[in-house]
């Protein structure tokens, strides 16, 4: 006697309660972003300066047919910046209706993090201004800021005004 039992897939179970960020460095401060608004990550080659762009700007690239601003994340968050090495990334962003690139130094992980583990924006952090603080997340012996994409669109659509 054979069985007909099918073999049914069991749905998966979504963890609401968990995100990914996508951590990047911007000098010695450790960021991140939710995984959900990342479009893509590419080399920092072929990035065109734009002549008398803000300096929030460091230029714009062709992404398969659209040109896309790249962010000079120094300069928004008020850090030093360092030589572009080989490790410098295109973090390519989804805000809103924009597609944004962030020039960030180096990525550094995707980590899966309860949302009860984020703590509220403190305000003794002095690394960057506090309006582009989402949350923090302490990972071991790190702080992982946690960036404000609307606070980062905002800084895009005012440098794109000055522009």
């Amino acid at each position: 006697m054979s069985s007909n039992v099918e073999c049914i897939d069991a749905p998966k179970i979504i963890d609401t309660d968990k995100t990914q960020l996508v951590t990047f460095a911007v000098g010695d401060i450790i960021l991140g972003v939710d995984i959900g608004h990342v479009q893509e990550i590419n080399r920092s080659t072929d990035i065109t300066e734009v002549p008398g762009a803000p300096k929030q700007y460091h230029g714009v690239v062709n992404l398969r047919g659209d040109v896309v601003t790249i962010l000079n994340p120094h300069h928004i968050f008020n850090i030093p910046e360092i030589p572009r090495t080989r490790t410098c990334r295109n973090l390519i962003l989804n805000l809103g209706e924009d597609r944004v690139g962030v020039l960030v130094d180096r990525i550094l992980d995707i980590l899966d993090v309860r949302k009860s583990e984020f703590n509220r924006r403190p305000s003794n952090v002095d690394s960057i201004d506090r309006k582009y603080i989402e949350s923090v997340y302490l990972q071991d012996d790190q702080i992982v800021i946690v960036v404000s994409l609307e606070a980062l669109a905002d800084a895009h659509e005012e440098a794109q005004a000055t522009a």
